[in-house]
């Protein structure tokens, strides 16, 4: 037989002597990082899209800002791919890619120094 539940009578909102509840404010760096460990959704979706509607042949995709700020260079190239393979259905019911120009377009994240960077190569614009 299941034991009753204990009621607690404590409110997990802190108050102060009057009955209201305690706010304390935070400063800009710790918000920065505490959504910096948040999930994006669409990250990728954005970079790639931007990238080639950008026209360029090649970029290094940023950690330090943007969707991917905080973010390592393997969640980032993991996002990237993701974006390249996603789909949808069309109006006609068939499963499209949502990126179909994204099939020239190569993810590399490389280890230059200490730092792991992630880039972005069209090769249809560099002849690879």
């Amino acid at each position: 037989m299941a034991r009753p539940r204990a009621s607690s009578t404590k409110s997990a909102t802190p108050t102060n002597t009057k009955g209201e509840n305690k706010v304390s404010a935070i400063d800009a760096d710790l918000i920065s990082e505490l959504l910096a460990g948040a999930r994006v959704k669409g990250a990728g979706d954005e970079a790639l899209e931007s990238f080639i509607q950008s026209g360029e042949a090649g970029i290094e995709v940023s950690l330090d800002s943007g969707p991917f700020a905080g973010k390592t260079a393997a969640q980032a190239a993991t996002s990237l791919n993701n974006a390249k393979k996603r789909t949808k259905q069309n109006d006609a019911g068939e499963t499209v890619l949502v990126h179909p120009d994204a099939g020239m377009v190569q993810v590399i994240k490389r280890k230059i120094g200490d730092d792991e960077r992630v880039f972005l190569i069209d090769k249809s614009k560099v002849g690879a």
